[in-house]
């Protein structure tokens, strides 16, 4: 009989380191998946951050370019004036009252008639950029999740996902 409670002692003893080393395993465990889960979730963070930089990058690219059109547009209004003065016929001693009239007119159509034209293409233009700049940015799947704003020409992060 005290053969089989030695026996039995000894194998609750066991039965207790068994447990105590099983206990310690788990707590192992659960810190070491706490430890990735947090490391995974960091990454996400990096990643998304990323994205969002892309995005942007490309939407300030995109508005530069469009900034070369309101130039372009403003210039090519400044030479047809040009010619219009140049070619229109007047004697000399009038050429000054010419050239100050095709000025003023210019200064007042440059701001119509470039403002009407920019605002006929930069929005198409600007959009059509973006896309194809995120294409290149290799974020053009993640833009879907942002709010594209063709009249202020602005992405922002959409509210809800």
């Amino acid at each position: 009989m005290l053969d089989r409670e030695t026996k039995l002692l000894a194998l609750r003893g066991e039965f207790a380191d068994h447990k105590t080393a099983a206990t310690g395993e788990i707590e192992k465990r659960t810190n070491e998946i706490s430890s990735l889960s947090q490391r995974l979730r960091d990454i996400e963070k990096s990643v998304e951050k990323n994205i969002d930089s892309r995005i942007q990058r490309a939407a300030s690219r995109a508005c530069r370019e469009i900034w070369f059109l309101r130039l372009a547009l403003v210039m090519l209004y400044l030479v047809i004036v040009g010619c219009a003065y140049w070619f229109i016929p007047s004697k000399d001693e009038y050429r000054i009252y010419t050239l100050v009239a095709t000025v003023v007119i210019a200064m007042i159509g440059s701001g119509f008639i470039s403002q009407i034209a920019y605002e006929k293409l930069a929005r198409p233009i600007w959009l059509r950029r973006l896309v194809s700049l995120c294409d290149e940015l290799d974020v053009s799947e993640h833009l879907r999740r942002y709010e594209v704003d063709s009249v202020k020409m602005r992405v922002t992060k959409a509210t809800t996902q």
